[in-house]
């Protein structure tokens, strides 16, 4: 059963959130990047710099397009409020020469800073990313309002800059629901024309003796 209010809170953000836009089932290109063959219809909005789709409201699931991560940055930019210009002082940084376990690490920490209590990743591994070598790895976290939730990460570097998918849900009905979709969505990702994939450091050396996270 889930908590009423959530689901209300929920429905009231997508319904009052003037900057959502449609996003039909069909080719949709990502930040000038990469395109995907999105299965469903979506709401799509900004948020801060990240491109967030979600159907049924993002507290209960969100699929999130990080793009154009460059050395030096953050995977997330925090809203503004009072204290966020030291909370996002301490958001971990991108370096360009992460290998993966390292780019992972950073992921995952940048997901707890961005609300994700008690977060697990498994099933680490090499993944395309399109034509690009890339990583994926699955997690299980509480947010914040103490619901237990599961997620799907998949990233790459492309022309020296990390682009990062995260789909995340409810594990209760909401995450399960557009999984498949969103699976289809994954495996339709292609680089647009002259965009070029880099293999992370010693990817083939880590995947033999396995990332230290999880």
């Amino acid at each position: 059963m889930w908590p009423k209010s959530i689901l209300i809170l929920s429905c009231l953000l997508l319904a009052a959130c003037q900057s959502f836009t449609l996003v039909e089932a069909e080719k949709q290109t990502i930040g000038g990047t990469y395109s995907v063959e999105a299965q469903i219809q979506w709401n799509k909005m900004d948020e801060q710099g990240v491109e967030l789709w979600t159907v049924d409201g993002p507290l209960l699931q969100s699929l999130r397009f990080v793009s154009e991560v460059k050395d030096g940055d953050a995977l997330f930019t925090l809203p503004r409020a009072p204290g966020s210009a030291e909370q996002q002082a301490q958001m971990p940084t991108y370096r360009d020469d992460f290998s993966l376990s390292e780019t992972v690490e950073f992921i995952i920490a940048s997901l707890e800073r961005y609300g994700a209590n008690q977060i697990k990743a498994s099933h680490i591994r090499p993944a395309k990313f399109g034509s690009a070598d890339g990583i994926r790895f699955e997690f299980t976290f509480l947010t914040e309002e103490g619901l237990e939730s599961d997620g799907i990460a998949t990233a790459a570097t492309i022309d020296a800059e990390l682009f990062v998918v995260i789909y995340s849900g409810t594990h209760e009905y909401y995450f399960p629901k557009y999984k498949d979709q969103v699976e289809r969505l994954l495996a339709s990702i292609a680089l647009v024309d002259g965009q070029v994939g880099y293999m992370f450091k010693s990817l083939l050396e880590e995947e033999r003796v396995g990332p230290g996270v999880g």
